[in-house]
């Protein structure tokens, strides 16, 4: 009996665990259950949504289709109309190459005509006419060469009353103390000559002739060169002075302008690098100074020392009737020159101006101007192949250590060398050239071979 007892109380106690376990397996039967249901009703829902998305996309498809169907129709409509633009665009796309390939021959034409009228200017009319207007070549311009010796000329010698020494024109015979007090406009009524006037060279060799001879200046002649500039347009100077030069004096070796400007430290030293690139002083004056840095670039190598400029290997550009310094740096070092003529010396923009010519050792001094900074074309965009070629050789003479010439050609067709421009004029500065020419540099009229 106990034993029975003892087993059914055993099995009592397994029917209940066996309900504890089927309750909780039911438990997590109904738990599932729910959450398929929520499963189930969200995915009902995303089909509903799927399906109206559907609708939607069917119905732009609709649209975009009608549009496409419209857009053919108009492009089948619109295409004999298509098709004439851009036969038009092609056919002016050649007429633009053909009016540029004109334009180049055009000024490769121009070019070779100026050439050969410059070339004329060899024969005896012309050369009189160009002495007088004071347009010759540095080696050309019978200007008073000083560099013989220490101190000017005393007077003109027989030899030179055949061959003017000077570029000062004659007007009329009169003293250095009256042509000083005269205006250009003065001497050009009294010589008869007129702005604009277009002479032939045997015209202007007889009025030479027919003038009373004495003291004159460039003014008169240079303005009848205006109509010739003009026909002639605008073209680069590598080796003559500017036009706007009233006096071409020169051939002093550095160490007299030194002394007779008495020219400091400084301004020594900068200017004896434009000599001799290769043999910079090593003084310690000169590693004062180190920071100008004159020849790391093709830039303007100009130095000013009051109202001295000195400019060595000019290059200029000449214009119809203006003339400009021009040079081609860094957009830093231009800003600098920009800055310091429109700003530092807005008041004073005059200079007088010594002139170091290309491969010379000589100093020139072309009178007083007045400079301005100016805007022009870029005029490495308009040059032809062999006016580049030109051009960067030019440069690449004023380069210390400078790259090769198609390097230095990239770098101005890219702009990281910008061109700097300095419009120059004399007018009304004939007085100051003359008294400078005095009082400064220690020399006359008389001294610069002009006939008594």
């Amino acid at each position: 009996m106990v034993v029975l007892a003892e087993m059914g109380r055993l099995i009592q106690l397994q029917l209940l665990v066996a309900a504890a376990s089927i309750l909780c397996i039911q438990d997590e039967f109904t738990s599932a259950k729910r959450i398929s249901e929520d499963s189930r009703k969200k995915l009902q829902c995303r089909i509903k949504e799927l399906e109206a998305e559907k609708e939607a996309m069917a119905s732009r498809i609709g649209r975009l289709e009608t549009e496409n169907a419209e857009l053919k129709r108009l492009l089948e409509e619109k295409e004999p109309d298509l098709r004439r633009a851009i036969d038009e665009r092609d056919a002016t796309q050649c007429k633009l190459a053909s009016v540029r390939m004109t334009i180049r021959k055009l000024l490769s034409e121009k070019r070779e005509r100026v050439n050969a009228e410059k070339l004329e200017y060899t024969t005896a009319e012309e050369r009189a006419l160009v002495e007088l207007s004071g347009e010759q070549p540095w080696d050309e311009a019978g200007f008073t060469d000083q560099s013989g010796g220490g101190s000017p000329k005393s007077g003109p010698s027989s030899e030179d009353d055949d061959n003017p020494q000077a570029t000062i024109p004659q007007a009329k015979q009169t003293d250095t103390t009256g042509l000083i007090g005269e205006s250009l406009r003065d001497i050009i009524q009294e010589t008869g000559t007129r702005p604009g006037n277009d002479k032939t060279a045997k015209e202007g060799q007889q009025a030479r002739e027919q003038a009373p001879t004495g003291v004159r200046t460039a003014s008169s002649v240079r303005k009848e060169q205006t109509t010739v500039a003009s026909q002639e347009g605008w073209y680069l100077e590598y080796f003559k002075p500017p036009a706007t030069a009233e006096l071409s004096v020169g051939g002093w070796l550095y160490e007299q302008l030194a002394e007779h400007l008495q020219l400091d430290n400084k301004t020594t030293i900068c200017n004896t690098r434009y000599v001799n690139v290769e043999n910079l002083p090593t003084t310690k004056i000169e590693k004062a100074h180190s920071h100008h840095k004159w020849w790391q670039d093709a830039c303007m190598h100009i130095h000013i020392h009051n109202d001295i400029a000195f400019l060595f290997n000019p290059i200029v550009l000449e214009g119809p009737s203006t003339t400009y310094l021009i040079s081609w740096g860094t957009r830093k070092i231009n800003r600098k020159v920009e800055k310091y003529i429109s700003r530092d010396r807005a008041e004073n923009p005059a200079f007088h101006l010594l002139v170091l010519p290309a491969e010379k050792e000589a100093w020139w001094y072309l009178g007083m101007h007045s400079f301005t900074i100016a805007q022009v074309l870029p005029v490495w965009s308009i040059l032809n192949s062999q006016d580049k070629d030109e051009l960067t050789l030019e440069l690449k003479k004023r380069w210390d250590q400078a790259p090769g010439g198609q390097r230095i050609a990239t770098m101005l067709e890219q702009g990281d060398l910008q061109q700097c421009t300095i419009e120059l004029r004399s007018e009304g500065l004939a007085d100051h050239s003359l008294a400078f020419l005095h009082d400064q540099l220690g020399m006359s009229i008389t001294d610069c071979g002009v006939g008594e």
